[in-house]
């Protein structure tokens, strides 16, 4: 199976940012699946994907048909749905792949979303290198064990008391539900910090290891203004280049 990286953290911290910056860096090197976990679609419009289908409408199709349930069965059952996922589903973009999940739950199917969307990672991470997911804001996919398998977990906050107490709690969730999985690695990425000695205080009493700090970056700015994809960010970027700096946390050797 691939390296599974999940990036999590509250809302309006720049987490879809650095998994559009991640996916730059790893697109090349890796064979890679990046998914867009959160509703809101954030990162499909940050890397201007335009997926025909989502998990969602996925899910919707599986609301007729008495014998789609036996698709969840066996290794050689299972076959058919990992197949319209991959067909109907599965983005191919410049050097890596890419799925979103599309809309949140609604009623009327014999699976949630979230179910839908682990067994979507499940079945096809082993096809890649590495799975790159952008998490809905706090940890409800961690604790619907739809990240059941995940190698990493990259916290993301703003140089914010309260930024940091969200991130004690999510830590803290992350470790509940990874017990048994010593092999977990999680690791505090502050963004938009021009100036490190500003957060020494904020660091106080903190159980887990930041890996780095991303300054503001005003290129971010104008893209994000303009509407272009954040692949095309220039390498000289300086919250490209912070980023590049911990590929060796991040990445499993």
């Amino acid at each position: 199976m691939g390296n599974v990286i999940a990036v999590g953290g509250k809302g309006g911290v720049g987490k879809t940012l650095i998994v559009a910056l991640l996916t730059k860096l790893l697109k090349d090197p890796y064979a890679l699946l990046v998914i867009d976990a959160d509703p809101a679609l954030g990162l499909t419009y940050a890397l201007n994907a335009n997926p025909g289908k989502t998990i969602w409408d996925i899910r919707e199709s599986l609301k007729e048909g008495p014998g789609r349930k036996n698709l969840f069965g066996d290794d050689d059952k299972d076959a058919p749905l990992r197949e319209i996922i991959r067909d109907q589903a599965l983005l191919k973009m410049d050097n890596f792949d890419f799925l979103a999940m599309g809309r949140s739950e609604g009623p009327g199917c014999f699976c949630g979303i979230n179910e839908l969307l682990r067994y979507a990672i499940d079945s096809l991470a082993r096809e890649y290198d590495i799975v790159l997911v952008d998490c809905e804001a706090g940890l409800e996919q961690v604790n619907r064990r739809v990240l059941r398998n995940m190698d990493t977990l990259i916290l993301i906050s703003d140089p914010t008391v309260r930024g940091l107490q969200t991130i004690r709690h999510l830590d803290q969730i992350a470790k509940e539900h990874a017990a048994g999985t010593a092999s977990l690695k999680t690791g505090l990425v502050f963004n938009r910090v021009d100036n490190e000695s500003s957060v020494e205080g904020l660091k106080q009493d903190l159980s887990i290891n930041i890996w780095g700090y991303l300054p503001n970056d005003s290129t971010i700015k104008e893209f994000d203004l303009e509407g272009k994809s954040l692949l095309k960010l220039p390498e000289s970027s300086p919250a490209y280049r912070a980023l590049s700096l911990l590929k060796p946390l991040i990445v499993n050797s």
